[in-house]
């Protein structure tokens, strides 16, 4: 009978029969209309992009109140007079039959894929025109990515399954770039979603925290779901984000066990090199590649790493793309502990060469004075390398082998470059680092010396001033609660590197030791462990639920993280007395009125 009809002349027809939806009829109907749906694309070619668009409808169901997913019937009975609360309150009732339906809508895509050989070319526009907005509930955001990453573990289309896989990744992207840490306010009376690390300074008030080398102080702390404008809030938001890295993560655990890990890899980097390399500080997207790498550590961190030394060293590349690739490689290389130590020397070799060799271009040589807006390269790959060595000197000296290789890396020509990197990297980074090598005698213990009495102006910005270099360490500590479970067993934390700075005592060392095993086992051969309290956890809500959690999860945190260091509460240790202003501003009482301008 399906052979009959003509998509022209029973286009009524059609938009009756197609404007079902399975939500909401009974198992028998429901069966019948997808027979129908499979018959009429398997013998009318003309109608396959209305049935494919029909069943891709029915990933969400009409409760979801998003009219693009509200069934014909439904809206009929909202125009005549039904209200739109009435048809989202039988949500319960809609999800009670999530499994069947979401079972026949994918057996129903498959079957017909199998007689069309054009469907992946129409499902792949379908799906991502009848995605939802990023704002909506994250509840129908989660079920839409859900059928997403179903149909691209089931598609038997190559294409179709890269198409998928890239348009969550561009999803999670867009929802990302939303949480600013500029946003964050802090409110004791809301649960908290994720917090950013900190340690407190005890000369320092409860609500300001003095953060580590390369931090922002800032407490990150949930907020309302919505603020007085009806926008949706950064908890909100966060929220959304964990719950659907959760999933894709989730995905991605499937996907190596069955043994997909080199396919789902080369296209999650054609998602880097075109969207995530190039995304101003994204904050937590650019993980899914971070576990990738870690369920194959050899194969896939020598492909990553090597991408991104290309990328750094490479004259055709845009320089902020090389510079974000410096940031990507120093803070992978310091915080993934899968990473072979080979791996790791061999980077940091390659680093090291390329910016003694460095040679500015032609345009560039008629300013050979220290500016980032010239030489931002350089000095992205000198801090990429000294923050490397922050977190693997001391494993790398602990091998015979990358040891000798460390020795001999010329890291003294590197730090007396003509174009001087100490002044414009980030002082936290460069202090943790001559503090180390030095100690390591990897440097001459005058370049610390010189560093060290520089320090109060490198607080003062007058070290390196307005050119001072803005980097961000991407792979700093994963602030989603729920899906840290997948990163947290590869990663190190800034509390687990073993201090080579001479002043340290073997009992201090030893007791910051305990400390660290008490929340994050070293052994990285063991299994994914569960977030932090999982068995308490049982909404799907992302929230630490207690006091006692906060600390436990505050502590794991580390040291050096996203961006500069703000030295502005360390300076407002003391009180400021009011000075009388001056009739001029000169150099000396520019420095006498720098503490009270910062």
């Amino acid at each position: 009978m399906v052979s009959y009809i003509n998509e022209r002349e029973h286009s009524e027809l059609l938009s009756y029969i197609l404007g079902m939806s399975l939500w909401v009829h009974s198992a028998e109907t429901s069966n019948s209309l997808v027979e129908f749906v499979v018959n009429l694309a398997s013998v009318n070619g003309g109608c396959v992009a209305q049935c494919l668009d029909m069943l891709v409808r029915n990933f969400l169901p009409p409760s979801c109140g998003l009219p693009a997913f509200v069934d014909f019937f439904s809206r009929r009975a909202v125009a005549k007079g039904m209200s739109k609360e009435t048809l989202m309150q039988k949500k319960v009732d809609h999800m009670n039959r999530k499994e069947s339906v979401l079972d026949c809508v994918h057996s129903a895509l498959q079957r017909i894929s199998d007689f069309v050989p054009i469907t992946s070319m129409h499902l792949h526009r379908i799906v991502l025109q009848r995605m939802p907005h990023r704002i909506i509930d994250k509840e129908w955001n989660a079920l839409y990515m859900e059928n997403m990453l179903r149909l691209e573990q089931a598609a038997k289309s190559e294409f179709l399954k890269s198409q998928m896989l890239l348009a969550v990744v561009d999803r999670l992207i867009e929802i990302d770039v939303e949480i600013r840490w500029e946003d964050i306010v802090k409110e004791d009376d809301c649960n908290k979603v994720f917090v950013l690390d900190m340690e407190f300074d005890e000369a320092l008030d409860d609500n300001e925290a003095c953060v580590g080398p390369g931090s922002e102080a800032q407490h990150a702390a949930g907020i309302s779901q919505h603020s007085a404008g009806g926008s949706l809030t950064l908890c909100a938001v966060a929220d959304k984000m964990d719950v659907l890295m959760d999933m894709t993560l989730q995905h991605l655990q499937r996907c190596a066990e069955a043994g997909r890990i080199e396919q789902v890899f080369n296209i999650l980097m054609t998602s880097f090199q075109s969207t995530i390399l190039d995304t101003y500080k994204s904050k937590f997207t650019q993980f899914l590649i971070f576990y990738m790498c870690s369920q194959s550590p050899l194969t896939l961190s020598e492909k990553f790493t090597s991408l991104l030394c290309e990328i750094l060293t490479s004259s055709q590349r845009a320089p902020n793309t090389r510079m974000s690739a410096a940031a990507y490689l120093a803070s992978f290389l310091a915080r993934a502990r899968y990473v072979p130590l080979c791996i790791v020397s061999s980077c940091l070799r390659r680093m090291v060469e390329w910016c003694i060799s460095y040679t500015p271009r032609q345009a560039e040589k008629v300013s050979l004075t220290v500016d980032t807006g010239v030489h931002g390269v350089l000095y992205s790959a000198c801090q990429a390398i000294m923050y490397v060595l922050c977190f693997k000197m001391r494993a790398l000296l602990d091998d015979s082998v990358e040891r000798a290789t460390l020795c001999k890396l010329p890291l003294n020509d590197l730090l007396r470059h003509s174009l001087n990197p100490l002044k414009l990297c980030l002082p936290s980074v460069v202090e943790e680092f001559l503090k180390q090598a030095t100690a390591a005698g990897l440097v001459d213990r005058s370049l610390s010396t010189e560093v060290n009495k520089n320090i109060s102006a490198l607080v003062s910005n007058s070290f390196g001033g307005i050119n001072r270099l803005d980097m961000f360490f991407p792979f700093d500590p994963y602030l989603l609660r729920r899906s840290d479970r997948f990163i947290r067993p590869s990663f190190l934390f800034w509390s687990m590197v073993q201090s080579l700075d001479d002043d340290v005592s073997d009992s201090d060392f030893e007791g910051n030791r305990a400390k660290t095993e008490t929340h994050s086992s070293p052994d990285i051969s063991q299994k994914p462990q569960q977030s932090l309290d999982s068995d308490s956890m049982e909404d799907d809500d992302s929230v630490i639920e207690d006091d006692e959690d906060l600390d436990e999860f505050e502590i794991s945190m580390n040291r050096m993280s996203l961006t500069p260091r703000d030295y502005s509460p360390v300076l407002r240790k003391a009180p400021v007395v009011p000075l009388p202003l001056p009739a001029k501003l000169t150099p000396e009482v520019l420095q006498q009125y720098s503490d009270v301008f910062l």
